[in-house]
């Protein structure tokens, strides 16, 4: 139980970001005095959202070449806590080849309404192992299709030739995309693919971010 004190010159109460538990019911009581002495109370319960749920995401071929593969990251099955309708949005790809564009709608809710941050990790070939921080690609967007180029594993992370070494001994590297969705209420969630995509770093140039 707390208790703040308004006065009498700021009629609002806000509630810092992160300070309450997704999907857990929180009861407000404002109690009033005037200034006769007469005295006076409400209260309001609210349930905090869960954030989207249920959502996958792919990115697909499994193997590619380092900044020279186009690959597609696709979002889907996300479904608001207040509703139990699943969403689908405008898609249409982005950082991409301009022949690979391409868009479709449909409606939905304004609570079925979704943002998403979307980031790439390095990853051990083989065991799946973080090397890196997430890499950001995409910051609220509405969009849930993706096709980008991805870049090797720079040396300063995975060592010369960018990454831990392949089975076929070409050098390599591995990333996993980490999808954060937001709706419309500021409520987050985030899924990490489940899949490695393993990218040759053979004979491709040496970067450190998407371009």
């Amino acid at each position: 139980l707390e208790t703040a004190s308004l006065g009498t010159s700021n009629p609002s109460l806000i509630i810092k970001h992160n300070q309450l538990e997704p999907g857990s019911t929180y009861t407000l009581r404002l109690s009033s005095t005037s200034s006769l002495g007469h005295t006076g109370s409400a209260t309001i319960t609210f349930t905090v959202s869960l954030g989207p749920q249920g959502g996958t995401a792919t990115l697909s071929p499994s193997h590619g070449d380092a900044m020279k593969t186009p690959f597609t990251l696709s979002i889907s099955g996300f479904i608001s806590s207040s509703s139990s309708s699943t969403v689908t949005h405008q898609s249409r790809s982005i950082l991409a080849l301009p022949s690979s564009s391409s868009s479709s709608s449909s409606s939905s809710s304004i609570n079925d309404i979704f943002s998403y941050d979307v980031s790439y990790i390095f990853v051990e070939v083989d065991t799946g192992a973080t090397l890196s921080n997430p890499i950001i690609l995409v910051k609220n967007s509405t969009k849930t299709e993706y096709t980008t180029l991805l870049p090797g594993c720079p040396s300063s992370i995975c060592g010369v030739g960018g990454g831990r070494g392949g089975g076929d001994g070409n050098p390599s590297s591995a990333v996993v995309m980490v999808v954060q969705a937001s709706d419309v209420h500021g409520a987050q969630s985030t899924i990490i693919q489940s899949n490695r995509v393993v990218l040759s770093t053979l004979n491709t140039p040496s970067v450190t971010e998407v371009i």
